[in-house]
């Protein structure tokens, strides 16, 4: 049997076995310093497009895909109506306050303009193509 270290969060630790089972183990992640004193964990600013609705929305998470997941199966109150969703900007950071910090900046601008800027490669982040 393979397995898989599964880290969703820094409260969520397990493993996946080749089953397709997740076994979830109780591992606070102050036991594996491995884990953030290297910058394991980073959090992400995120930028997403709905092509079908020509709409962005900005946000911050700590594991982008779960949260990119999230938000196309309408799990998201503020985003379900434009689904489906890309993601085709991202910048990475080391707190949660940094990347909280960031995505206001970005909003409060409240320009349509500086978003495009970013997404086509403006910003110090990574682009995703659509």
């Amino acid at each position: 049997m393979e397995v898989e270290l599964v880290v969703t969060s820094r409260s969520n630790i397990g493993i996946r076995s080749n089953v397709g089972v997740p076994i979830h183990i109780g591992i606070p992640s102050t036991n594996l310093p491995w884990l953030t004193d290297r910058g394991f964990f980073m959090y992400n600013l995120y930028i997403l497009y709905s092509v079908q609705y020509d709409r962005y929305y900005i946000g911050h998470s700590e594991v982008l895909a779960s949260r990119l997941s999230r938000h196309n199966r309408g799990a998201v109150p503020s985003t379900k109506k434009y689904i489906p969703w890309s993601l085709v900007y991202f910048e990475e950071y080391e707190s949660r306050a940094e990347a909280s910090k960031r995505e206001s900046e970005i909003k409060k601008k409240k320009s349509r303009k500086y978003i495009e800027y970013l997404v086509n490669g403006g910003g110090t982040g990574s682009h995703v193509p659509i």
